[in-house]
């Protein structure tokens, strides 16, 4: 089997039909091909306080050449102040990346 390099994209965001609107929209402007949530707890500091929270962990695939569009799409959409925005290179099987390519500009 032939691997190839996709992109993920993670962040985080405090309720989950947010996460589920903010996936839908990358879908529908074909920058993403997918995207998932899982629920999380959280621990960081904030205007100092250590704050404990239930947020929802997003993760997205795309193609190498959209990641920028995607990263600075996703910052223009995400209600947080400053939002947590990471993204990965990983090999994926040849016939994942194949379908997540047509799904995408």
């Amino acid at each position: 089997m032939k691997a190839n390099t996709i992109l993920i994209i993670y962040t985080t965001i405090d309720r989950q039909s947010t996460g589920q609107e903010l996936i839908r929209t990358l879908l529908n402007e074909r920058i993403i091909g997918c995207g998932l949530t899982t629920q999380a707890n959280s621990q960081y500091h904030w205007m100092g306080d250590i704050i404990s929270d239930k947020e929802w962990v997003l993760w997205m695939k795309t193609i190498l050449p959209l990641k920028e569009k995607a990263i600075d799409r996703l910052g223009e959409l995400h209600p947080y102040d400053i939002p947590c925005i990471l993204n990965y290179t990983v090999e994926a099987n040849s016939s994942y990346v194949e379908w997540l390519e047509q799904q995408v500009e």
